[in-house]
């Protein structure tokens, strides 16, 4: 299957499909964004008003960005999730015609799981070309964390410097994490996944489990009754 496939039941074609995709990634992206807005700038509000050590130690830049970080993140976070998501179920997202295009991506997806007969290394890297936010959460919020902890041992610095340090820090580690994880999806895209030795067997199997429903359907009458 190369991108979204060929024409789907409805007669939905390549681009239409992904235009569709898009449609319902960017959807689901700005419903995350207001959730995010909604429940930060709540909660900052909320301890702007209540808690008198917030009020006096943050600055507006950093009440400001907390929201705002908050925001871009889960918009990004859910557009390259959704996006990624579509395609394979379709349905998830109210998008009409991806019938075929959506069992054949069922049926890529399952075969593109990791097996024992992989190198762990290989294993890893296709694991991580599939879930490229697992790796980014993995080890973004560890080093947000980190640089935090670390931020609020210095002393001489007040709450809201000690806040900014943190934010600039962790999302300068956090965009680097990024861009190498999008180069070594570029690389993979590139090259292509690292195939398991034994592709060839499942796909024999599959044809003769094909070959023998084609053979069990021959076997009855267009009314259902055997013949």
């Amino acid at each position: 299957m190369s991108g979204f496939g060929e024409l789907g039941e409805a007669g939905v074609n390549k681009r239409e499909f992904s235009d569709a995709c898009k449609k319902a990634a960017i959807t689901e992206a700005f419903k995350g964004g207001a959730f995010a807005l909604a429940v930060a700038g709540g909660a900052v509000l909320f301890a702007t008003k209540t808690n008198a050590n917030f009020k006096r130690f943050t600055s507006l830049s950093a009440k400001l960005g907390i929201p705002v970080t908050c925001t871009l993140g889960l918009f990004t976070y859910r557009y390259e999730i959704v996006l990624n998501d579509a395609p394979l179920y379709p349905s998830k997202y109210g998008i009409e015609g991806g019938y075929k295009l959506s069992i054949e991506a069922d049926a890529n997806a399952a075969a593109l799981k990791p097996y024992e007969s992989m190198h762990l290394h290989h294993k890893v890297a296709n694991w991580l070309y599939d879930n490229p936010f697992s790796l980014i959460m993995g080890l973004g919020f560890p080093f947000a964390g980190f640089i935090y902890k670390s931020q609020m041992k210095h002393t001489h610095l007040s709450f809201s410097q000690k806040i900014m340090h943190a934010r600039v820090i962790a999302q300068g580690g956090v965009l680097t994490i990024l861009i190498t994880t999008m180069l070594f999806r570029n690389w993979m895209d590139q090259h292509g996944r690292f195939p398991d030795p034994n592709a060839h067997i499942r796909s024999e199997q599959e044809q003769e489990e094909s070959c023998d429903y084609s053979n069990t359907g021959n076997n009855f009458r267009s009314d259902g009754r055997k013949r």
